[in-house]
């Protein structure tokens, strides 16, 4: 778990993908991970997106720190329960 204020500087952290990779936000379905990498310091993130094959309008984009923590999430659309048991809807962004 982050505390606020790491949370914070690592979002505003300048960073770039690790590499010249092409990133494609294609047809359903797709699913790719990259390595993104701070300009001002070691840390790396990684950035997932992910599409599936019933909605093609819907997608989604996480930036991670460490594997497993979540920075940020980008839902372009659908359904879903949080943790807190609050019906989210539509477009949304998790941080």
């Amino acid at each position: 778990m982050l505390k606020q204020k790491e949370f914070e500087r690592l979002l505003k952290l300048p960073k770039k993908f690790s590499t010249a990779d092409k990133l494609e936000i294609s047809i359903a379905p797709s699913n790719w991970t990259r390595k993104v990498i701070s300009i001002e310091s070691e840390e790396v993130f990684l950035m997932d997106f992910y599409r599936g094959s019933f909605d093609l309008t819907r997608f989604t984009i996480n930036k991670r720190y460490k594997t497993t923590i979540i920075l940020l999430r980008f839902d372009s659309g659908g359904m879903h329960k949080n943790p807190d048991g609050k019906l989210i809807k539509g477009v949304h962004v998790h941080m």
